[in-house]
Protein backbone atom coordinates (compact mmCIF):
# COMPACT_ATOMS: atom_id res chain seq x y z
CA UNK A 1 0.00 0.00 0.00
CA UNK A 2 1.18 3.92 -1.31
CA UNK A 3 2.44 5.81 1.62
CA UNK A 4 -0.48 8.44 0.81
CA UNK A 5 -3.01 5.73 1.05
CA UNK A 6 -1.92 4.88 4.31
CA UNK A 7 -1.65 8.58 5.48
CA UNK A 8 -5.03 9.32 3.96
CA UNK A 9 -6.96 6.37 5.64
CA UNK A 10 -5.59 6.90 9.04
CA UNK A 11 -6.92 10.99 8.59
CA UNK A 12 -9.90 9.40 7.45
CA UNK A 13 -10.27 6.87 10.48
CA UNK A 14 -9.06 9.74 13.03
CA UNK A 15 -12.35 12.00 11.50
CA UNK A 16 -14.69 8.84 11.68
CA UNK A 17 -13.36 8.56 15.69
CA UNK A 18 -13.72 12.55 16.33
CA UNK A 19 -17.05 11.82 14.57
CA UNK A 20 -18.28 9.35 16.85
CA UNK A 21 -17.11 10.73 19.95
CA UNK A 22 -18.92 14.16 19.05
CA UNK A 23 -22.38 12.49 18.29
CA UNK A 24 -22.24 9.49 21.01
CA UNK A 25 -25.01 9.84 23.41
CA UNK A 26 -23.86 6.77 25.28
CA UNK A 27 -21.26 8.27 27.36
CA UNK A 28 -20.87 12.42 27.86
CA UNK A 29 -17.13 13.50 27.14
CA UNK A 30 -16.01 16.86 28.88
CA UNK A 31 -13.91 19.45 26.30
CA UNK A 32 -11.17 18.70 27.84
CA UNK A 33 -11.51 14.83 27.66
CA UNK A 34 -12.32 15.71 24.00
CA UNK A 35 -9.09 17.50 23.35
CA UNK A 36 -6.78 15.13 25.02
CA UNK A 37 -8.73 12.07 22.84
CA UNK A 38 -7.98 14.58 19.85
CA UNK A 39 -4.32 15.35 21.13
CA UNK A 40 -3.79 11.70 21.46
CA UNK A 41 -4.85 11.00 18.14
CA UNK A 42 -2.91 13.90 16.05
CA UNK A 43 -0.09 12.71 17.90
CA UNK A 44 -0.05 8.81 17.02
CA UNK A 45 -0.63 10.50 13.16
CA UNK A 46 2.38 12.27 13.81
CA UNK A 47 4.25 9.26 14.68
CA UNK A 48 2.74 7.71 11.82
CA UNK A 49 4.30 10.23 9.41
CA UNK A 50 7.50 10.08 11.03
CA UNK A 51 7.10 6.20 10.18
CA UNK A 52 6.26 6.65 7.08
CA UNK A 53 9.00 9.25 6.09
CA UNK A 54 11.74 6.68 7.60
CA UNK A 55 10.07 3.68 5.54
CA UNK A 56 9.89 6.11 2.28
CA UNK A 57 13.37 7.38 2.61
CA UNK A 58 14.65 4.10 3.07
CA UNK A 59 12.81 2.61 0.30
CA UNK A 60 14.59 5.35 -2.07
CA UNK A 61 17.88 4.47 -0.82
CA UNK A 62 16.78 0.35 -1.52
CA UNK A 63 15.58 1.54 -5.07
CA UNK A 64 19.04 3.79 -5.79
CA UNK A 65 20.96 0.98 -5.07
CA UNK A 66 18.83 -1.45 -7.17
CA UNK A 67 19.55 1.34 -9.78
CA UNK A 68 23.09 1.44 -9.27
CA UNK A 69 22.77 -2.60 -9.30
CA UNK A 70 20.90 -2.71 -12.81
CA UNK A 71 23.09 0.00 -14.61
CA UNK A 72 26.02 -2.38 -13.40
CA UNK A 73 23.89 -5.51 -14.55
CA UNK A 74 23.38 -3.66 -18.30
CA UNK A 75 27.13 -2.92 -18.34
CA UNK A 76 28.52 -6.57 -17.87
CA UNK A 77 25.33 -7.62 -19.96
CA UNK A 78 26.87 -5.60 -23.28
CA UNK A 79 30.33 -6.64 -22.24
CA UNK A 80 29.59 -10.33 -22.24
CA UNK A 81 27.34 -9.76 -25.72
CA UNK A 82 30.25 -8.31 -27.23
CA UNK A 83 31.75 -10.89 -26.01
CA UNK A 84 29.98 -13.56 -27.13
CA UNK A 85 29.76 -11.62 -30.63
CA UNK A 86 33.52 -11.81 -30.80
CA UNK A 87 33.84 -15.70 -29.53
CA UNK A 88 30.92 -16.66 -32.47
CA UNK A 89 32.96 -14.65 -34.86
CA UNK A 90 36.09 -16.55 -33.84
CA UNK A 91 34.40 -19.99 -33.97
CA UNK A 92 32.53 -19.78 -37.42
CA UNK A 93 36.40 -18.46 -38.51
CA UNK A 94 37.65 -21.57 -37.44
CA UNK A 95 35.15 -23.91 -38.64
CA UNK A 96 35.60 -22.20 -41.75
CA UNK A 97 39.65 -22.95 -41.68
CA UNK A 98 38.91 -26.53 -40.65
CA UNK A 99 36.13 -27.68 -43.09
CA UNK A 100 38.88 -26.36 -45.45
CA UNK A 101 41.73 -28.35 -44.28
CA UNK A 102 38.91 -31.30 -44.46
CA UNK A 103 38.43 -30.56 -47.89
CA UNK A 104 42.36 -30.24 -48.29
CA UNK A 105 42.68 -34.09 -47.05
CA UNK A 106 40.24 -35.16 -48.61
CA UNK A 107 41.84 -34.07 -52.03
CA UNK A 108 45.27 -34.89 -50.74
CA UNK A 109 43.73 -38.93 -49.80
CA UNK A 110 41.83 -38.67 -53.48
CA UNK A 111 45.61 -38.11 -54.93
CA UNK A 112 47.43 -40.84 -52.62
CA UNK A 113 44.53 -42.93 -54.00
CA UNK A 114 45.62 -42.20 -57.74
CA UNK A 115 48.69 -42.43 -57.33
CA UNK A 116 48.85 -45.76 -55.86
CA UNK A 117 47.07 -47.17 -58.29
Amino acid sequence: MRIEDRVIRLVFKLLSSILYLLSSNCMPITGFEKFASLQDKIRLALEMCKTLRQDKERLEAELAQARDLLAEADTDNERLRSQVERLMTERDSMRGNIEAMLHEIAKLEMEAESLSR
